[in-house]
């Protein structure tokens, strides 16, 4: 028996996926990959169609949503989806069943309100393990938990019991832009992605821009000349744009400046949501008067810098409001108000908050990067992705509109409710649809690639 490979040090590891992620982004611009011609019109269809009830159990995994107080993002999604996929049980009378993993296990929740937006948002716990059987559909929402390790072992553990294991990716940014966040998240991130290439049966991208991130990503780190290969196959699907609509109430009070003369940003503070160099651009058009507000909403990620920052700025609390956590409701009154939704990050996985903004009528103003160009259609109004002047010229042309112009650019063709976001992710699981197939070897993307002798990782 050969004996086992010594594993890597950890900074061996985090060198190798800098250097990676240095090769993804020269290559991906250039990047294509021939989706089936028959994805497209399956997409179109199952939007509005009406699916055939699972045969089976459909297994929704809620690990990240009632490990929150405050959902944001991944467990917007996540509850969302429990909600749409309980509707739709409830009419077409399929088994549907919540878990969430817990001290090694999975554990049954039951959904007793589909309204509260209080932890535990409705669910309720169940005594004992979750038994999976034979045909369950899993979906995971989430791949990154607290204790990843038991995670992945819980999910292994489906997978013998006959589950067919579906994984949604957000995005790649861990690893392929990892001066983004901190490496031990990178480390993580690239350990937990490994290790659900082996045991998933089927990737579901919340984009189209995604799921060509992850075949450019696969494509640098296969085995295919070293090992045994399959095909993985990869789909994608659209996200809802209907749940801040749903729970507005007009005249709910507005604890942060909302009005014609505001632009607000909603998001969690990372450095890759482009906050900074956004004030950038506002400290230019202020230092020529422009009397504009700008107000932030979103709370503080991890150790990140970006809010402190921001807390010394002279124009706080002036023409700078850092408003924090907001519920959906106040979020949603203030959308009607203001000038436009600014969406100025780098990179993104698919933007729910340019399409909350877009189903309340408000215009939105955002970074001209694909996956912006995809989410709204093209029918936002873009800046360029280059510095704060380029995107100060931008703005200030912006605020120079009519309001009648500026509400051209409510991008509305490019929606889906979370009822139609459901249904394509049921139509998918239900016929095994792809948008085209990746490689994966057994020991798949551990590969990262080797920086040449004497070459320093990007």
């Amino acid at each position: 028996m050969m004996p086992k490979p010594t594993p890597l040090p950890p900074e061996v590891i985090l060198d190798r996926i800098r250097f990676t992620a240095a090769e993804f982004q020269r290559r991906r611009p250039e990047f294509k990959v021939k989706p089936f011609a028959s994805f497209a019109r399956f997409m179109t269809s199952a939007r509005n169609a009406r699916p055939e009830p699972f045969p089976g159990r459909f297994v929704l995994d809620i690990t990240s949503t009632v490990s929150v107080d405050q959902p944001t993002a991944v467990q917007r999604v996540e509850l969302e989806l429990a909600r749409a996929f309980a509707a739709l049980a409830h009419e077409q009378n399929f088994g549907l069943s919540f878990v969430a993993y817990r001290d090694g296990h999975f554990v049954p929740y039951i959904m007793e309100d589909d309204q509260v937006m209080v932890k535990p948002f409705g669910f309720t716990v169940q005594e004992g393990d979750f038994q999976f059987r034979p045909g369950d559909a899993f979906l995971i929402v989430e791949m990154l938990s607290g204790d990843t390790e038991g995670f992945l072992n819980a999910v292994v553990e489906a997978r013998k019991a006959g589950a067919v294991i579906n994984l949604m990716v957000y995005d790649l940014v861990p690893l392929t832009h990892p001066h983004w966040v901190a490496e031990e998240f990178s480390l993580r991130a690239h350990a937990a992605f490994t290790a659900m290439l082996r045991i998933s049966h089927r990737l579901i991208a919340v984009s189209q821009k995604v799921a060509e991130d992850i075949a450019c990503y696969l494509d640098l780190t296969s085995m295919r000349d070293v090992e045994t290969v399959w095909p993985m196959p990869v789909a994608h699907f659209r996200l809802g744009c209907d749940a801040l609509l749903r729970h507005r109430q007009p005249g709910t009070a507005v604890h942060f400046p909302a009005g014609p003369d505001v632009l607000l940003a909603a998001g969690t503070f990372k450095t890759r949501k482009g906050l900074l160099p956004l004030l950038e651009a506002m400290d230019i058009l202020w230092a020529e008067g422009n009397q504009t507000r700008l107000v932030l909403v979103g709370r503080d990620y991890l150790t990140n810098r970006t809010r402190t920052q921001m807390k010394a700025h002279p124009e706080l609390g002036k023409r700078l409001h850092l408003a924090g956590y907001s519920a959906d409701a106040e979020l949603a009154e203030a959308l009607t108000q203001v000038s436009a939704m600014v969406i100025p990050a780098f990179d993104d996985g698919f933007g729910l908050p340019l399409v909350e903004a877009a189903a309340l009528g408000c215009p939105v103003v955002a970074r001209d990067v694909p996956i912006y160009r995809e989410t709204s259609g093209g029918d936002a109004f873009f800046f360029p992705d280059v510095g704060a002047r380029e995107m100060a010229e931008k703005l200030k042309e912006w605020l120079a509109l009519p309001r009648k112009k500026q509400l051209k650019f409510v991008p509305r063709t490019s929606l889906a409710t979370w009822r139609q976001s459901a249904q394509i992710m049921q139509a998918i699981l239900l016929s095994s649809a792809m948008a085209f197939t990746v490689d994966v070897g057994v020991n798949a993307s551990l590969r990262l690639l080797v920086p040449p002798a004497g070459q320093k990782p990007s």
